[in-house]
C-alpha cells in the first residue's frame, strides 16, 4: 500500500503541487492519476499515482452562462473521467449544470464545457464516456432526461460541443448513466431522497426546488438500446 499526501500538513500553504480538501474523485489513464477534491482542485500524479506530482490546478469561477450564478461553478468535484485518447479530463461537480473539459497534456486549461443538463443539486449525478463509439459523453439530470454530448476538444475547424441526442428516461433524478463497451447499450438508474410519502398527493407544491419531478417516485434501473437512429428511445 502506498500513501500519497496531497499536502505536508493541514496548515501548510497551498502551492502548485499541493491541494487541500477531501479526495472525492479518482481517474487513471496512461499512468497518470487524476484526483479531485471537494474544494474544486485537481491534482495530477505520475507513475499510476506513486510517482511525482505533475501539477495541481484549481477550477476557476464560471461565467454563469449555465450555472445560474457567476459566483463560482459547482460545489465540489464528484467525478473525473478521461477521454478515449487520454489527453482530456472531464470534470463533474455537484450543484453544476455543466461538465468541464480540460486539456491535461497541454496547458491544463478548460477548452470547452458540455451545457444543458439539469444538475444543480447536492446529489451526485454521474456521467460516462462511450469508449465503444467516438468518445461521446452521456449523462442525465434532475429532470429525468438523458443527454448525449459530442466533444470537439476545442480543436480548430470543429464545431463547439453540442447535445446530439436526448430522451426522457425517468420521472426522477437520473443518478447515473453507464455505456456498455459496445456503445449500443446504456444503463440508467434514478431516485432521490424525499421527505414525504409515496403518494404524489403527499408532496407539497410549495417547495422552491427547481426539480420539476420532485413529487414523483421513480427508483428504477433501466437498460436502453441506442443502436437505432431514434433519439427518443424505449427501454
Amino acid at each position: 500500500m502506498t500513501i500519497l499526501k496531497t499536502i505536508p500538513t493541514r496548515k501548510s500553504p497551498a502551492t502548485t503541487t499541493t491541494m487541500k480538501g477531501l479526495i472525492t474523485a479518482l481517474a487513471l489513464s496512461n499512468g497518470v492519476l487524476a484526483a479531485g477534491t471537494n474544494t474544486r482542485q485537481v491534482g495530477l500524479y505520475a507513475g499510476d499515482g506513486c510517482g511525482d506530482v505533475i501539477g495541481v490546478f484549481t477550477m476557476p469561477d464560471d461565467d454563469g452562462s449555465d450555472s445560474g450564478g457567476g459566483s463560482g461553478e459547482g460545489g465540489g468535484i464528484t467525478q473525473l473521467l478521461w477521454s478515449v485518447c487520454g489527453r482530456y479530463l472531464y470534470i463533474v461537480e455537484r450543484k453544476s449544470n455543466v461538465v468541464s473539459v480540460y486539456d491535461i497534456r497541454g496547458n491544463r486549461l478548460r477548452v470547452e464545457s458540455f451545457h444543458g443538463r439539469k444538475a444543480r443539486t447536492n446529489q451526485r449525478i454521474g456521467v460516462d464516456v462511450a469508449t465503444g463509439l467516438s468518445g461521446e459523453v452521456i449523462g442525465g439530470g434532475t429532470d429525468g432526461v438523458v443527454k448525449i454530448w459530442e466533444a470537439s476538444h476545442g480543436q480548430a475547424g470543429k464545431s463547439p460541443p453540442e447535445c446530439v441526442g436526448n430522451w426522457q428516461a425517468h420521472e426522477d433524478v437520473v443518478t447515473s448513466a453507464l455505456v456498455h463497451p459496445s456503445g449500443s447499450v446504456v444503463a440508467t438508474c434514478s431516485g432521490s431522497r424525499k421527505t414525504f410519502g409515496l403518494e404524489a398527493s403527499d408532496y407539497s407544491s410549495g417547495s422552491d426546488s427547481e426539480d420539476a419531478n420532485k413529487g414523483l417516485w421513480d427508483n428504477s434501473l433501466k437498460i436502453w438500446d441506442i443502436s437505432g437512429p431514434r433519439r427518443d428511445l424505449d427501454p
